[in-house]
């Protein structure tokens, strides 16, 4: 255990602060990922801000310690690690000398040439100066010899402009190794200033091996190389000229090594004058004797160590088992779309959900009953036509319409028939189950009341024309709009009109009943509210379009639809948006 933890142990604070940081960070961030993924948003969330607090709070804290901590001595140097400090001193200094001795030997060479420049730039002054006389002699001489002397006087303008020429370019030379005399003697005086600190760290190095007796202290001897000697040109035409650019040239890439040279050779002795420095202030105290005794065990571990390792066992812990049981399906997440189930039609009926199944019709004339959790196919019931009408389902029977002229009532369990009634025309009206009685109506034209057990008919009232809205049965009081565009309100035990009320036009919309008011809407775009006792007008709303929407009545307010796609909320009371 000792060597186990030993690591650890030599760890700085700040070092041990990032470590528990992550420990209990990085299993809290792969739990919120699973919380998600498993739909738990409130615990995700927490666990997510937990996982941004405790950074922040293992950092303050981590911080404030480590400010407390007392600065820990260094640790005597090893003679290895003097000697070869030394060993990296002595060639930063070759390669500095190596360096000065270039710039004094460009120096040298640069001065030379630029005396040489200075030289011919006198003897082309007076060349010139001469050849000015001799032109203002020929010109103040008698016509008679300037016309004998024109040719020499034109030899002697092309002479002056060419010696001009050569004058201004080698007036251009010597500034040019002007500036490059200057650049020398600047890096030789920077690589002199680095020689001396070089010196100066190799003598503090070594002293401290002496100090150690491995090694005697004395003088450190560099052996130099000197660098190439620069010709001069005496510029006395263009090979000269030539000859000197190209010298230049060549002082220029010796310029650029060598500030390279130096660069380099400063980053070194910075970087050596930091372990001179920590050699220097390292303390009297072995390093072997601060870690001769320790604890045994992991019992030498800092606490915010132990705590972060057992926070991290514990949530990785959890997180495992989160995703354990994720996989083999104890932890069920929320899905878009949980189950999907094809039928061999279009499905314009609405299901019908009790006992954990979903009952529903679809226009391939079968009924089906599919499991609510998983979807699956528990059984269906063939019909002798497309099924568009919604399933009511009542004490284990399902009842259900359909376009072959039939409604039918099934065992909810198996699918068994257990009564079936024929009418005279299709029925899109879907039934409703109240007190015992099923109510639909047909394209007969009828209004039906059936026994719910047995399919006997308790009564049939006829209306104008089909009958495709769905009865809603409320008070005693079966209410059922008819494409003859009326809306019936029927006694639900015998099947007696109470009343009728004309719409102006057909109704498909089915009826919704609520505080003693029937709303309806009709294929003439408005929707009606009717006294539910005598059949009243109370208001009327307009839309843009007929309404097929059945409304919806909440907390006051009714809420339809209309085929000018829009959907309304009005006022119950006074039909007022």
């Amino acid at each position: 255990m000792r060597n186990q933890w030993g690591h650890i142990r030599r760890w700085t604070p700040r070092r041990r602060w990032t470590a528990a940081t992550l420990a209990i960070c990085v299993p809290l961030v792969g739990l919120w990922f699973l919380l998600r993924l498993l739909g738990l948003e409130i615990v995700a969330n927490v666990a997510g801000l937990v996982s941004l607090i405790v950074p922040l709070t293992t950092g303050v804290i981590g911080w404030a310690r480590t400010r407390q901590q007392p600065p820990v001595p260094a640790a005597e140097p090893s003679p290895a690690a003097v000697s070869e400090l030394v060993a990296t001193i002595t060639e930063t200094m070759d390669r500095v000398q190596h360096s000065i001795d270039r710039q004094r030997a460009l120096a040298g060479g640069l001065t030379e040439m630029r005396d040489r420049l200075t030289q011919a730039a006198e003897r082309l002054t007076g060349r010139r100066q001469a050849l000015r006389l001799q032109l203002a002699a020929q010109e103040t001489g008698e016509p008679a010899e300037r016309d004998q002397l024109k040719a020499e006087n034109a030899r002697l303008r092309r002479e002056l402009a060419e010696t001009q020429e050569r004058l201004r370019a080698a007036e251009r030379l010597r500034d040019d190794v002007e500036r490059r005399l200057a650049e020398a003697e600047r890096r030789h005086s920077e690589a002199q200033q680095l020689h001396r600190q070089a010196s100066t760290q190799a003598e503090q190095a070594t002293r401290r091996l002496a100090d150690h007796k491995m090694l005697p202290a004395g003088p450190h001897t560099v052996h130099s190389t000197a660098g190439p000697a620069i010709e001069a040109a005496k510029l006395m035409g263009q090979a000269d000229q030539e000859r000197a650019r190209q010298i230049l040239e060549q002082v220029d890439q010796v310029l650029h090594q060598d500030a390279d040279t130096l660069r380099q050779a400063r980053h070194d002795l910075t970087e050596s004058a930091t372990t001179v420095d920590r050699f220097e202030n390292a303390g009297a105290r072995d390093e072997s004797a601060q870690h001769a005794n320790p604890p045994a065990g992991n019992a030498a571990l800092p606490s915010i160590t132990k705590v972060a390792l057992a926070a991290f066992a514990f949530l990785t812990s959890v997180a495992i088992g989160t995703l354990i049981a994720y996989l083999l399906g104890w932890l069920s997440p929320p899905r878009d779309t949980i189950w999907t189930f094809a039928t061999d039609g279009s499905v314009s009926s609405s299901p019908a959900v009790a006992y954990a199944t979903v009952y529903v019709g679809s226009e391939d004339h079968k009924v089906y009953a599919l499991d609510a959790r998983t979807g699956d196919l528990r059984w269906t019931f063939i019909t002798g036509g497309p099924i568009s009408s919604s399933t009511a389902v009542s004490d284990g029977i399902v009842y259900v319409t359909s376009t072959d002229k039939n409604v039918y009532a099934l065992n909810a369990t198996t699918g068994t028939l257990v009564w079936s009634r024929s009418t005279r025309g299709p029925i899109t009206s879907s039934p409703t189950v109240a007190n015992g009685v099923v109510y639909f109506g047909s394209d007969d034209n009828r209004v039906y009341a059936i026994d719910a057990e047995n399919g006997t008919v308790r009564w049939v009232h006829s209306t104008g024309d089909d009958v495709s809205s769905s009865p809603v049965v409320a008070d005693g009081t079966v209410y059922v709009g008819s494409t003859d565009t009326k809306v019936y309100a029927l006694n639900a035990v015998t099947g007696i009109e109470r009343w009728n009320r004309s719409m102006g036009d057909s109704v498909f919309s089915s009826p919704a009943v609520n505080g003693g008011t029937v709303y309806i809407g009709g294929y003439n775009a408005t929707v009606y509210a009717l006294n539910a006792v005598n059949g009243a007008i109370r208001w009327t709303y307009t839309t843009g379009n007929f309404v097929y929407s059945s409304p919806a009545v909440v907390n006051g307010v009714v809420y339809v639809g209309s085929h000018d796609n829009r959907v309304r909320a009005l006022n119950a009371a006074t039909g007022k948006r």
